[in-house]
């Protein structure tokens, strides 16, 4: 008797094309990537996950600057990243938690609060 194979695909199928994900900002309106790579959810989730250990505080305040950079787009990216840094604007930690919080919310579909 044969072995039985053992194989699946996880081919899937194509989506209808989304539009950018966009957020406002201190009057500025900014656009994320429709969609994120399942690793890069992934790779955030294990190293915000790993935070509380002294030595992985410089890995999980990198991986931040890296989610930025990653979800949104190239222009937008550019401009979120010098308002950020504007002293004037007051860009808080808490407010780009907030959007984190919010742009993962969009990519997972899963919100984190009873609507």
């Amino acid at each position: 008797m044969p072995t039985p194979k053992r194989h699946r695909s996880f081919a899937k199928k194509k989506t209808t094309k989304l539009a950018p994900i966009t957020f406002d900002l201190r009057d500025e309106t900014f656009e994320a990537h429709p969609n994120l790579p399942g690793i890069v959810l992934l790779e955030y989730a294990s190293t915000i996950a790993s935070a509380d250990d002294e030595e992985n505080n410089t890995d999980a305040a990198n991986m931040i600057l890296d989610f930025f950079e990653q979800a949104l787009l190239s222009e937008s990216y550019e401009r979120f990243m010098k308002l950020a840094r504007d002293p004037e604007a007051d860009v808080d930690t808490e407010e780009l938690s907030e959007i984190i919080g919010w742009l993962l919310e969009q990519y997972t579909d899963r919100p984190t609060e009873a609507s």
